[in-house]
């Protein structure tokens, strides 16, 4: 099990509105979605949305941070 917090787990610590992270994002809302239910996004949009709720929250989120799975890049499937 990973020591760094889900973004659920961040949500429930510091409450973020999921329309209003996804437009600051430049994301689609199903993206955050994903992100809080633990299903794949793609490598950028975990880095918009991170970057986003960081800019939000004044903290440093980043993929080294926080637990989030991510879809596997085109043509590097194992």
């Amino acid at each position: 099990m990973s020591a760094k917090p889900t973004l659920a787990t961040l949500r429930e610590q510091q409450y973020f509105d999921i329309l209003a992270l996804a437009e600051k994002a430049g994301v689609n809302p199903l993206a955050v979605d994903r992100m809080l239910r633990r299903q794949p996004v793609q490598l950028y949009q975990a880095e918009l949305v991170l970057t986003a709720l960081s800019d939000e929250l004044s903290q440093d989120y980043t993929l080294e941070t926080v637990d989030i799975v991510l879809a596997p890049e085109k043509g590097k499937e194992s």
